[in-house]
This record gives structure tokens, C-alpha cells and sequence, in this order.
């Protein structure tokens, strides 16, 4: 459903995940520009990348407790890619955010003066 004009994101710790080497190749042939966000080191998505951006590749794959440094690293670069999508066009994305949380978010309130709009 993607065009030229949009972007996808893939994020694979491992990159050599079957189903998303599949997406990431017809991406590729339809020209849509691809993010891949995975771990450092070569790996089969790497080379569907149009930009290739490496989170924290601390854990083994089977021995980790859990995803902390991985989960915590990919949610950085989210946040990173959002805010800087959001400052390409500051002004009105963030009236739209505030036009719209305002309608969404009508019980949301707070009796601290601190934070209160």
C-alpha cells in the first residue's frame, strides 16, 4: 500500500528474519525508500537498507534474561526519527496535535499549575 512518497520502517534485532527479507525486497523493486533498524554487524536485511540505523546489539540471541537494551535502544531512535519528522514542519504539526489531543483527551486534566494549559 506504500508509494514512493512514503517511507517504511523495519526493525529486526537478528535482520534475518524470513518474512520481513521478503517485505523488505518488495519494497525494494517498488522503489520505496526502507529504514532498517537492527543490529550492528552484516546481516540480509542490511541490504534491502535505503538508510540503515544499528541499535544496541548487547544480547545473545537465546541466553538473554530479557530485550532491555534492544527495546530501550529502538525506542530511542523511534523517538529520534519522530522528532525530527515532527520539526520538518513544527508549527503546524504541532497545532494539529493540539487541535485534536484537545478533542481526544476531553477528562484529561490535572490540578498541578505546573503542567496545566
Amino acid at each position: 500500500m506504500l508509494n514512493q512518497d512514503d517511507c517504511a520502517i523495519i526493525i529486526s534485532y537478528s535482520g534475518e528474519n524470513c518474512s520481513l527479507i521478503n517485505l523488505a525486497s518488495l519494497l525494494k523493486e517498488n522503489n520505496i525508500p526502507v529504514i532498517v533498524i537492527t543490529s550492528i554487524g552484516e546481516n540480509s536485511l542490511s541490504f534491502y537498507a535505503t538508510s540503515l540505523l544499528h541499535m544496541s546489539t548487547r544480547e545473545k540471541l537465546f541466553s538473554k534474561i530479557a530485550n532491555y537494551t534492544s527495546e530501550y535502544s529502538v525506542a530511542l531512535i523511534l523517538d529520534i526519527l519522530y522528532s525530527c519528522y515532527f520539526k520538518l514542519n513544527y508549527q503546524n504539526n504541532l497545532d494539529y496535535k493540539i487541535e485534536h489531543s484537545k478533542k481526544v483527551e476531553t477528562k484529561h486534566f490535572s490540578s498541578n499549575e505546573i503542567i496545566k494549559e
